[in-house]
């Protein structure tokens, strides 16, 4: 099964684009990435499901099938962070959904970026939810 962080960033250009991906290249973040448009015209983004040095986000002592994903301690803090990251650089207008392939998405909540940091921070995303940021 794969895991999967999928970010969707409102259109933009590659020139906005990029300096998101290289401020989250930083060790205590999870990277960025960003693809060229694809028919929506946003771009194909994602963020990285490991840590700098190649550890895991996702707790593998965790039970699995619960509706929320247990992230480790470290993951959790760079998901948090780099949620807070990505307002700084897009603001409000982008969504956050973490998920198996394979996984329904059920729901749509819309949250102000502090609460998705303390959702991340918590181990509280629900697998079948996608997250929309939206202006506090």
């Amino acid at each position: 099964m794969s895991f999967v962080l999928d970010l969707r960033l409102p259109p933009a250009s590659a020139e906005a684009v990029r300096p998101l991906v290289a401020r989250t290249a930083a060790p205590d973040l999870l990277q960025v990435g960003a693809g060229p448009a694809g028919i929506s015209r946003r771009w194909r983004s994602w963020i990285a499901d490991e840590l700098a040095d190649g550890e895991p986000i996702l707790n593998d002592e965790a039970p699995g099938g619960q509706a929320a994903f247990t992230l480790t301690l470290g993951g959790a803090a760079a998901l948090a962070e780099t949620v807070l990251v990505i307002a700084e650089h897009v603001g409000a207008g982008w969504s956050l959904r973490a998920f198996w392939v394979g996984d329904r998405l059920r729901a749509e909540q819309d949250v102000v970026v502090q609460d998705l940091s303390a959702l991340c921070r918590l181990s509280g995303l629900r697998r079948d939810t996608r997250y929309r940021v939206v202006a506090a």
